[in-house]
């Protein structure tokens, strides 16, 4: 989608993880998932994705601090894609925001990983990412 003349891309694939298989967007890792990676156009200037591409947002607490990103994705964001923002989410304990000095990654998970939603929204305006507490108002 074109917003005020920008390029919002949305991706639903996820890489197989762990006990996560066959929940409709998922694909085995390498070919399968690089050829997904590269459906997204190159002039895309926020990309929103399920999953994070590995080394932002990915790290998994729970599961002995690994990291379980995709490593195909980032190398399509970094290389070709190259968004200003990459917004994903599915790993709840990785909240937060990263950047290569190029795009900038955030994981806005709002769910902890008991899936309480107790967290404050991380809000985005093209050009800034911000937080907003209780007392600030949001405008686009």
């Amino acid at each position: 989608a074109i917003v005020s003349g920008i390029k919002i891309f949305g991706c639903p694939w996820a890489p197989e993880v762990g006990d996560c298989r066959d929940l409709g967007f998922t694909m085995t890792r390498g070919e399968e998932c690089a050829s997904k990676w590269q459906e997204i156009p190159s002039d895309t200037d926020i990309l929103l994705t399920h999953f994070p591409p590995v080394g932002h947002g990915d790290r998994c607490y729970q599961k002995t601090d690994v990291r379980i990103g995709c490593v195909d994705l980032l190398q399509e964001v970094q290389l070709r894609i190259k968004p200003k923002y990459h917004v994903f989410g599915h790993v709840h304990e990785a909240r937060g925001k990263t950047t290569d000095g190029q795009t900038t990654f955030i994981n806005p998970c709002l769910c902890s990983i008991t899936k309480q939603t107790h967290r404050v929204p991380i809000y985005l305006r093209y050009g800034q990412s911000f937080r907003r507490d209780s007392s600030s108002i949001c405008t686009s």
